[in-house]
Order: C-alpha cells, then structure tokens, then sequence
C-alpha cells in the first residue's frame, strides 16, 4: 500500500476554549482531531522557537488514519 506523510501537534487552542485537550492529525488534506492518538509507524519529533506554532509536530509516513471511538490510530 501506498503511504502518505502526515504530521501531528497539540491543539492548544481547543484546550483554552474549555474543551478536552486533543491532538490533532493532518493527512491526506484531512484535519482530525482526536483526544487519544495511537501511533502504529515510527514518528519523527520537529521543534520551533518560541512565537511560532504550533512549537512541536511529530511526523511520518502512514498508510491509513482510522477512528476507534475517541482514539485515532494512525497505521
């Protein structure tokens, strides 16, 4: 199967809204958020200096990104 990159970071901005505190993915030109993620493929870590966000994403390559409940696993 094909795989297509993807990147992850924390989603402050949901979390200072009073929301639950969640990740969220981007892949294939999808934004998912998610409050649980699982990560099935090795994942690269990349940080920014301060004032830029988001300040870390963690990124790979993934065959599918797939909701279990409020888990999603990426594969």
């Amino acid at each position: 199967m094909k795989k297509y990159a993807f990147f992850a970071h924390f989603n402050r901005i949901a979390m200072q809204r009073g929301d639950k505190a969640c990740w969220t993915v981007h892949f294939r030109g999808a934004c998912l958020p998610a409050v649980e993620v699982d990560f099935k493929v090795p994942v690269s870590t990349r940080f920014r200096p301060e004032g830029t966000q988001p300040r870390a994403t963690l990124r790979g390559m993934a065959t599918s990104v797939v909701y279990n409940g409020e888990r999603l696993v990426v594969a």
